[in-house]
């Protein structure tokens, strides 16, 4: 298994240009995102992401992107719990 996690405030997931963008921006700034991560369609090396925050975002384009690449998501809080 190759896991990717996500974890502060402000993770966003969205597709910019046919490209899952994995960023973080501050709730806090009115500074661009930084960029963590870009994939191509279906060259996500990944099988799961995690993200450790309920903070953010995550567009339904997203959501497709990685059910096609077959990335589970999972969103957990700083308890542990699932929020998926």
């Amino acid at each position: 298994m190759n896991l990717l996690i996500l974890d502060g405030m402000g993770v966003g997931i969205r597709v910019f240009r046919s490209r899952l963008v994995l960023e973080n921006r501050s709730p806090f700034s009115d500074h661009k995102p930084r960029i963590l991560h870009t994939f191509e369609p279906r060259a996500v090396q990944y099988d799961s992401i995690v993200v450790f925050h309920f903070y953010g975002y995550l567009t339904i384009e997203a959501l497709h992107f990685l059910n096609r690449c077959n990335v589970s998501l999972l969103f957990m809080d700083h308890r542990g719990v699932d929020h998926s």
